[in-house]
């Protein structure tokens, strides 16, 4: 019997394993990419079966949160994939599996730079996984001190200091996500947001949270059912749930502006299908290629595109 899936298709089946295992969802179906007898190696003589390797992602899961995954410089020869994988998350809990063990948390992005060997069966599951990565540089960034004013007490308080917090791309404007559903209990999320001239996104809805922004510099132009009108630097909008609605940075520089969904959720769009920030260039209008490429987490998390007439 020969390969059941092609290269395109197990490269898919890597992704959503990753996504899983990270997502924390769906383990039922995780489960299945797995063969029995899978067995995985890692920097310094680790060992670990399917059963390890789920505890090790709880642990992971349970210490970190804003956690996304990217995998990149895939090669396929036959039934074995190669690739470079990039874990990130905001260390905020302790980290009971770091390769020393037990580390309390220091408010920090810590990012899991990993290259992966693995070997699938005909199938499609894994059978078994080379793992390297560089355990020092983890450490270090592990146990880089905590910001002076970094606080999350049991109590549920959060300040993020100036700076914080997980910023992506999302089709032309730059969205820094200072607090998401985790960091709240769910009952709201926190977003700042650069808008360049003549960006912002297509008009929608949100199907189960409300909206609100506040105008820190520039003006922009808020879209209300089929109106529209003009809002300046201490402007204040609330937008309801399933209203329509869209803003657009009519002017010739950058607009700046806080948001917030409550309850949390919409979010996750912006973590789960932005881009990731490239040093020394800008953020580029998504194509509809790239649009389509996030219709998925769009639908999951109640985002319903309505676009204007021209």
């Amino acid at each position: 019997m020969g390969q059941k899936y092609g290269r395109d298709e197990l490269v898919a089946r890597m992704v959503r394993a990753g996504e899983l295992e990270v997502s924390g969802e769906h383990q039922d179906e995780l489960a299945d990419y797995f063969a029995v007898g899978y067995s995985s190696h890692g920097p310094g003589g680790f060992e670990s079966d399917y059963a390890g390797l789920a505890a090790y992602f709880q642990s992971l899961r349970d210490a970190f949160d804003d956690r996304t995954i990217r995998r990149c410089i895939i090669v396929v020869e036959g039934n074995t994939i190669a690739c470079q994988t990039w874990i990130e998350g905001t260390f905020v809990r302790e980290f009971t599996q770091s390769p020393e063990g037990p580390i309390p948390p220091n408010g920090r992005r810590i990012v899991f730079d990993l290259i992966n060997i693995f070997q699938m069966d005909d199938n499609g599951r894994f059978v078994e996984d080379y793992v390297r990565a560089d355990n020092r540089s983890l450490l270090e960034a592990l146990r880089a001190p905590a910001h002076a004013d970094f606080r999350r007490s049991e109590s549920g308080l959060l300040y993020v200091p100036p700076g914080e917090g997980l910023t992506k791309w999302v089709s032309g404007d730059t969205y820094t996500i200072k607090a998401a559903k985790g960091d709240t209990g769910g009952s709201l999320s926190f977003i700042e947001a650069v808008v360049p001239p003549g960006v912002g996104p297509i008009a929608h809805a949100h199907a189960a949270e409300d909206e609100a922004f506040f105008l820190l510099d520039g003006e922009l132009e808020f879209l209300d059912g089929d109106r529209t009108f003009i809002a300046g630097p201490g402007s204040f909008v609330f937008i309801p749930r399933t209203r329509r609605h869209r803003f657009k940075n009519l002017g010739a520089t950058d607009a700046r502006a806080l948001f917030l969904f409550t309850p949390a959720g919409p979010e996750d769009f912006f973590i789960e299908g932005g881009d990731d920030p490239e040093p020394g260039k800008r953020p580029v209008v998504w194509d509809m290629d790239r649009v389509m490429q996030v219709a998925d987490i769009a639908e999951r998390t109640g985002l319903t595109v309505l676009p204007e007439t021209p």
